[in-house]
């Protein structure tokens, strides 16, 4: 009796094994069988990979410092670096609202500028903007190629801010963040 019973749970173990070999086996149409002669039988895996859209920004310094004397209409500019890499067509939108006294009672706000330039051979390409009350945007990059492909480039970003009139700004600390957006070209 015990041999019987052996035999059944090793009957039935091979039967259940079996079956679940079988369960992850595709249908025979799906997987033909490629036939011929000796040296003529050549079969073929298609691998597809796909990577993602990536980008990389870096700004150097990511702290600009603009002086005024005080006097009225004065302009003070700083240059900073900016590297992307990107392994595919980019565009770059950028954001700011104009440098706002430090002083939350204070509303006092200066004319600001942002400019991204690039050196393109004997050309250069800048993309701007200024606001003075409000936010200020722009999107650098050409219409069908986007700023760049799949590429490193430098880019030189200067900030700059007017004032007004003596009277139209107090003394004291003015700031604003400047956002640069990597996105997909379309």
């Amino acid at each position: 009796m015990k041999k019987y019973t052996v035999l059944f749970v090793v009957l039935v173990a091979v039967l259940a094994f079996g079956s679940v070999g079988y369960a992850y086996c595709p249908p025979q149409d799906e997987c033909p069988w490629i036939e011929g002669r000796l040296g003529n039988v050549k079969g073929t895996l298609s691998v597809v990979g796909t990577v993602g859209p990536y980008a990389a920004i870096k700004i150097c310094p990511n702290d600009l410092e603009l002086e005024w004397t005080g006097q009225g209409y004065q302009t003070s500019a700083a240059t900073t670096g900016l590297e992307i890499k990107s392994n595919t067509k980019i565009k770059l939108d950028v954001s700011f609202k104009p440098l706002t006294h430090a002083d939350w009672f204070m509303n006092d706000k200066i004319e600001t500028t942002v400019a991204l330039t690039k050196e393109m051979g004997i050309f250069t390409r800048t993309w701007s903007a200024t606001t003075k009350n409000n936010e200020a945007t722009f999107t650098a990059g050409f219409l069908f190629t986007g700023l760049q492909g799949v590429e490193h480039r430098s880019y030189d970003v200067v900030v700059s801010g007017q004032l007004g009139d003596i009277h139209e700004q107090a003394a004291g600390e003015y700031k604003t963040d400047v956002i640069f957006t990597v996105s997909k070209a379309s």
